[in-house]
């Protein structure tokens, strides 16, 4: 299915979670990504090198492993209501 064509938007521009547009771009896209994914799915970033653990039932992901921040990811959960728990990087994760 191809995408619309935005007038006025590179690639880049549709996807920068900085701008209002980039960001609801990036929530309506992480919506659809969570609804296809399992309860406790693991998703795998590798523009990061991150393993994110997708906890549907209480609205989290956990990153479990990764080398690089993933910053953007967390701004668009945070958007979208779900919580982000950077394991990884020395965050608890609550029960």
């Amino acid at each position: 299915m191809s995408q619309p064509f935005m007038h006025g938007m590179n690639r880049a521009d549709k996807w920068n979670v900085d701008t209002p547009e980039g960001l609801a771009n990036a929530c309506e896209w992480m919506r659809r990504h969570i609804t296809l994914c399992a309860d406790n799915a693991r998703w795998m970033m590798p523009r990061s090198g991150s393993v994110i653990v997708i906890d549907k039932t209480n609205q989290r992901m956990i990153r479990v492993l990764g080398v690089l921040p993933e910053t953007s990811t967390e701004t668009v959960l945070h958007a979208i209501g779900w919580t982000w728990i950077d394991k990884a990087n020395g965050e608890e994760v609550p029960q």
